[in-house]
């Protein structure tokens, strides 16, 4: 199904995750016990993503040096952290297809193997610091590039 949904088309709300326990015949291996004693309360945010024309790149951002930023949000066994990213056009009359390569410093090692132009899939890894290097443990992500509000974020 295509859609054909005016550029500032966007959703926005608060939203309320649970799960509850499984039935005790039920398969269900991912939180059979459930959650929701105390559920999840999460902001919804999304907007239409129209892909580049030829020669431009994704979401129109410039054509600079760190015109992209990748924010990480901190866990109790991880700081959060930024990482400067720039996104191009290798062919900047007549192709589509973006790039994003990762700028220095790269503290976390973080990797962005996938961005997909038409859709603005994007997905990589990161480093999460142990307390020794035998210990640092490849975490990956994976998201979805939207305009909301005047504003990209994914």
């Amino acid at each position: 199904m295509k859609v054909n949904a005016p550029a500032d088309n966007t959703l926005s709300g608060n939203l309320t995750w649970l799960k509850p326990a499984s039935l005790p015949a039920a398969k269900d291996l991912v939180y059979s016990n459930g959650f929701g004693a105390l559920p999840l309360s999460l902001t919804a945010m999304g907007g239409t993503l129209q892909a580049p024309l030829k020669g431009q790149r994704l979401l129109g951002v410039p054509d600079a040096a760190n015109n992209a930023k990748l924010v990480f949000g901190g866990t109790s066994t991880s700081p959060a952290f930024n990482q400067l990213l720039r996104i191009i056009n290798p062919d900047n009359t007549t192709g589509t297809t973006n790039t994003a390569t990762i700028s220095l410093p790269n503290t976390n090692s973080v990797a962005l193997p996938a961005l997909t132009f038409v859709t603005g899939d994007f997905k990589g890894s990161y480093i999460l610091p142990g307390t020794s290097l035998a210990t640092n443990r490849t975490a990956p992500f994976f998201g979805q590039l939207v305009r909301t509000g005047g504003t990209i974020q994914g």
